[in-house]
């Protein structure tokens, strides 16, 4: 039942995958990234590659974000159900954090495998859903995926990925 689960996935984002365009929209702001915690890589420098495929999204205030996330380094690395998202809004001239209402189911953590070359059945797909203080207005948001390489079942260290989205009522 495990490995019916995760086949019938693999097809779908498969399926969703070859028949969505891969444009995203995406915009970058000049105000620097909220600190987190942990350095922001460069995107050259990344551990994560996310993509926001305009077929899965609707870029809309009161809908959820689908993130498409793949592992473009040679280690393993290991995400949480909500893969460790942190949601950014844009608001008065600064990065604001708030809260995230998707829900998740308990599992077991999520094991994302290098693929360098694209392979869809090696790809995660992310669900946020941003609680955001007012959807009748156009916001921009920066959302972070958290996780942590391992090597030899030994955590090195943690990673992040962001990407930057414009939302519109």
């Amino acid at each position: 039942m495990k490995y019916a689960r995760t086949i019938l996935l693999c097809v779908m984002f498969f399926v969703i995958a070859s028949c969505a365009s891969n444009e995203t929209q995406t915009t970058s702001s000049s105000i620097p990234a909220p600190d987190i915690g942990l350095p922001i890589p460069a995107p050259s420098d990344s551990y994560l590659e996310l993509t926001a495929p305009k077929g899965w999204n609707t870029f809309k205030t009161d809908e959820s974000i689908t993130l498409m996330v793949s592992n473009i380094s040679d280690k393993q690395i290991i995400v949480d159900q909500d893969f460790g998202a942190r949601i950014f809004v844009f608001n008065n001239d600064s990065w604001v954090e708030i809260g995230n209402k998707g829900i998740y189911a308990d599992g077991p953590i999520i094991i994302l495998e290098p693929n360098k070359k694209f392979s869809p059945e090696k790809i995660g797909a992310a669900f946020v859903l941003p609680d955001l203080p007012d959807i009748s207005v156009p916001s921009y948001v920066k959302i972070f995926i958290l996780g942590s390489v391992f090597e030899d079942e030994k955590k090195i260290e943690d990673v992040v990925s962001y990407i930057d989205i414009e939302l519109t009522p």
